[in-house]
């Protein structure tokens, strides 16, 4: 569940006495309220003004990365934050938080910047780091979820991942995805049992609201398209989850005939190739499988 990171000596903070001087390469954090903003919603730190502390790369604290929850540490990620450190300094803190919750001993989990901080113990410069208060995992996940995609955007696949961490539905979610190959965003759509393309279950997932409403339907649906791209040959990305929305909302309707709708495209996938693309034009061409 976690990976840690030990170094050797005393922490020092700027608010003792005896400090060190920060090096040139480590600058102020400048946007403080609106940092504050981004994590209002999931923090208790609307009201108490940020104190950054910086570590030094030797000391004996031990920091511990959430590992199944946050993204994996990238090497080339590293490389150009090192880069950026370089040129421009330190410009942000790494976000930590005190967390009981996780292992049932309190632990200094990274939050957000991990990157950052493993960057900085390879500059072998001091790390600025600021405390946040987590109150429980959901709140953590939402942390997360803000603090990353306001840096970088996250993908679905993150989202599912941190949220996979304490709901079950979520991991259901991503190993169905991966069973029939199709986009997650339209698999989630099926599994919450609504339209193809008349609903997004973006906003869903992202939020940790997702939750399938019949897995049994869902898995009837998912197989039939799977069935229907045995025969239609795979093109790109697009097209292939335009064609999952198109079917899949036929299916769903009173007179689809899973048999007469196979049969079609064994005669006539070739001419699928000129209906790609436009909804209303696939449309048209699904439902001649259904007429007399």
């Amino acid at each position: 569940m976690r990976t840690s990171t030990k170094t050797k000596s005393k922490v020092v903070v700027t608010q003792k006495k005896k400090t060190i001087k920060r090096p040139r390469t480590t600058k102020t954090f400048k946007t403080i309220q609106e940092f504050k903003d981004k994590i209002k919603a999931v923090t208790d730190l609307s009201n108490k003004k940020l104190v950054i502390k910086h570590i030094t790369p030797d000391s004996l604290l031990s920091f511990l990365f959430l590992a199944g929850i946050n993204r994996p540490v990238i090497l080339p990620h590293i490389k150009r934050i090192t880069k950026s450190i370089k040129k421009l300094g330190v410009i942000r803190p790494v976000i930590i938080a005190r967390l009981s919750f996780i292992e049932g001993v309190e632990g200094h989990y990274i939050i957000d910047g991990q990157h950052l901080f493993t960057a900085c113990l390879q500059l072998n410069i001091n790390i600025p780091i600021v405390y946040i208060t987590i109150k429980d995992q959901r709140e953590l996940v939402e942390a997360i979820a803000l603090l990353n995609s306001s840096s970088k955007s996250w993908t679905m696949k993150d989202y599912i991942r941190a949220w996979g961490s304490i709901y079950n539905d979520y991991k259901v979610l991503n190993k169905t995805a991966d069973k029939y190959n199709m986009d997650v965003r339209f698999v989630a759509n099926v599994l919450r049992d609504t339209g193809g393309a008349s609903a997004s279950s973006a906003p869903f997932i992202k939020n940790g609201t997702f939750k399938i409403v019949n897995k049994t339907k869902a898995e009837k649906y998912l197989k039939q398209l799977d069935d229907a791209f045995n025969i239609i040959p795979r093109l790109n990305r697009w097209e292939n989850r335009t064609m999952h929305e198109v079917l899949y909302d036929i299916m769903r309707t009173d007179y689809y005939s899973h048999t007469k709708l196979l049969a079609f495209l064994r005669k006539e996938k070739n001419k699928l190739i000129l209906a790609t693309g436009d909804r209303d034009t696939l449309r048209t061409f699904f439902n001649k499988a259904f007429k007399k």
